[in-house]
């Protein structure tokens, strides 16, 4: 999946940074995503292979405060839209929409993979969106790392290793990678981060 999520990561941001919309956005879009790590990982996961995914893909992928100043460019529903239209076309080349077959293993965050997932979030946002966030503007209180094993596009049997972490009043929020590469590029000691 990862490979397939950075290509469709890259289109949708491709596609964001020229929308242009009225601001208005829908309701669905204010959903927050509670319940366990695992079960909004198997959502995110749907959401990204379905062709009116955009909205829970934004939710999935940004934190609110970040998807709201989206809405306030007036760029959000354009986005949504084109990201809907592009997933459609993307699903219309395969034979198979990926499902997630068996969750097989979870690693729960600690104190550091937290802090790191918060320099995530300000990154994406910076790199995709264009524009800054502070991870003073929200809190990640929890996370997980989420392996399973799924039929990919071509309806083979493969494997994915993804984190999900939880951002108070907001929800969960998808990472895709793995605790060690979150690490690598985000924890304390990472030689590349949020500059």
């Amino acid at each position: 999946m990862k490979r397939i999520a950075g290509f469709l990561t890259a289109a949708a941001v491709m596609l964001s940074m020229t929308a242009c919309g009225d601001g208005k956005s829908s309701s669905s879009a204010d959903q927050r995503v509670n319940g366990t790590g695992e079960e909004a990982f198997r959502e995110y996961f749907s959401s990204v292979y379905s062709a009116n995914g955009g909205e829970r893909y934004y939710c999935y992928t940004f934190p609110a405060v970040a998807v709201d100043k989206l809405k306030a460019d007036k760029k959000y529903d354009s986005a949504v839209k084109q990201y809907n239209d592009g997933q459609g076309q993307f699903l219309g080349m395969i034979s198979h929409s990926p499902e997630i077959t068996e969750i097989t293993g979870t690693v729960d965050f600690g104190e550091d993979e937290t802090a790191a997932a918060e320099k995530y979030f300000v990154k994406v946002t910076r790199s995709q969106l264009g524009f800054d966030i502070s991870a003073d503007e929200f809190t990640v209180t929890k996370g997980v790392e989420i392996s399973c094993n799924f039929n990919n596009y071509n309806g083979n049997a493969d494997t994915d290793v993804e984190c999900m972490a939880y951002i108070e009043g907001d929800g969960w929020k998808n990472i895709p990678c793995d605790i060690e590469t979150l690490m690598d590029n985000f924890g304390e000691n990472a030689s590349q981060g949020t500059t």
